[in-house]
């Protein structure tokens, strides 16, 4: 795991942050199969927007294999499963058939550390990468046929507002999948 106490510089929790993630990427098959390194949770939407037509969302929380404790009770044995928060979200959609935008969460211990943001299509082509320490923005770049910026430090007030919302929306994904895990035991 990453631990921003052991870096020396910006640009060395910067390369620590981009070997984590392809580490979680390496271990993740994106033809459907998946490694023994995580479990998936799936949400799948499929609505009808006004403008847009058909669309397309998927939603995936990449975990680690839950642990178990075993729990003796008057009625039995029962395991009580222990979850930890995903290292990984993926978050895909479209704009009818011509462009998909895919935005991607990576954590560490519960911690937003990456968030990387790309839209194809018909629209134009554009990208986005944050880094983060501590709910800290320390980079972003952003990348299209406009402008290409990178920043490192002297961040605006928009900067750090773009960034809030990046932070409250991965938390709000975070939350949805404690959900996921009490809406998988409701019928079992």
């Amino acid at each position: 795991m990453l631990a921003a106490s052991q870096l020396f510089s910006q640009s060395g929790y910067k390369e620590k942050i981009n070997l984590y993630v392809a580490e979680i990427d390496s271990n993740i098959s994106y033809d459907g199969d998946f490694h023994d390194a995580y479990m998936v949770h799936e949400i799948k939407f499929e609505t009808n927007k006004r403008a847009i037509g058909k669309q397309y969302t998927s939603v995936k929380f990449y975990y680690p294999m839950p642990g178990d404790s075993v729990v003796e009770t008057d009625a039995g044995t029962d395991f009580l499963y222990i979850y930890k928060p995903p290292v990984y979200i993926s978050v895909n959609y479209n704009i009818a058939a011509s462009q998909n935008n895919a935005f991607n969460y990576y954590f560490d211990e519960g911690s937003l550390v990456f968030y990387s943001y790309n839209s194809e299509g018909a629209y134009g082509n554009e990208n986005e990468k944050y880094y983060f320490n501590k709910d800290e923005p320390i980079s972003f770049e952003t990348h299209s046929a406009e402008k290409n910026i990178i920043k490192d430090k002297d961040f605006t007030k928009h900067d750090l507002f773009l960034a809030t919302g990046i932070l409250k929306k991965a938390s709000e994904y975070q939350k949805m999948f404690d959900e996921l895990v009490k809406l998988e035991d409701i019928d079992k």
